[in-house]
């Protein structure tokens, strides 16, 4: 049990205990309250403490190698949930390409060049080996590891989950298209894609600071993502000596 999980067990069980406690010794409607409301805070409390914190993944490829990842995923989603890909998803995600489709023509190039439509469900024996190659951490920051040095450049957690969801990474590609200097109509549909996916049904406004967005991560400005190697000596982005995991 990491430093966040064990913070937030042990906080929930003492307040939990203690608020029971008091209802034990004292059987009255006041103290009922006082119990309910007790748990609640340490509910909220333990909600809390697992909205925080950043996500290290370590990928193991061999008794040697390691892959190092770091982004600002809370603790209460540091795990390997999005590296698995179950039906359930895929219904959704057809649906949402459904839907998409039927406010415009322009977005079905680049729901295919997101892979978004031919994403293949992950089986039990590949979401085997994913669980046991990939170690997950709840950690205070990225850049206490020492791989993040600017803490401006990843994406927020609610950037994170944009830029991985099914309208962001379509978005990604029509956003690609939209400056294509070389193909005015690629670029117009591109355009078009781009400001559906983007536009707020009930108030008609584009949002730009995803649009931003996703122009910052097309150019690097923005990651996903913090990583590097560990033990293999022709990696161009090896660990620094004083990384922390």
């Amino acid at each position: 049990m990491n430093y966040f999980d064990y913070k937030s067990f042990l906080l929930f069980l003492i307040l939990s205990f203690l608020s029971f406690s008091i209802f034990q010794c004292n059987g009255n409607e006041n103290t009922f309250k006082n119990r309910e409301n007790s748990y609640n805070l340490s509910l909220l409390y333990f909600i809390k403490i697992r909205s925080e914190g950043n996500c290290l993944r370590i990928e193991t490829k061999n008794s040697d190698i390691k892959n190092i990842y770091c982004d600002r995923r809370p603790m209460g989603v540091c795990n390997s949930n999005n590296l698995i890909y179950t039906n359930e998803e895929k219904n959704y995600r057809l649906k949402e390409i459904s839907d998409l489709n039927k406010k415009t023509t322009e977005c079905i190039s680049f729901i295919l060049q997101s892979g978004v439509s031919t994403e293949k469900v992950t089986t039990e024996n590949e979401e085997d080996v994913i669980k046991q190659n990939n170690f997950y951490k709840s950690i205070e920051s990225c850049e206490s590891t020492q791989i993040a040095t600017d803490y401006n450049t990843l994406t927020t957690y609610d950037e994170w989950i944009f830029l991985n969801s099914t309208l962001g990474k379509i978005a990604v590609m029509a956003e690609i298209a939209s400056i294509n200097p070389l193909n005015q109509s690629l670029q117009d549909k591109g355009k078009n894609c781009l400001n559906t996916i983007l536009t707020d049904e009930v108030t008609g406004i584009i949002d730009n600071e995803k649009k931003k967005l996703i122009e910052n991560y097309r150019n690097g400005i923005k990651k996903l993502n913090f990583n590097c190697t560990l033990g293999d000596p022709g990696s161009l982005n090896k660990c620094s000596g004083s990384l922390i995991y």
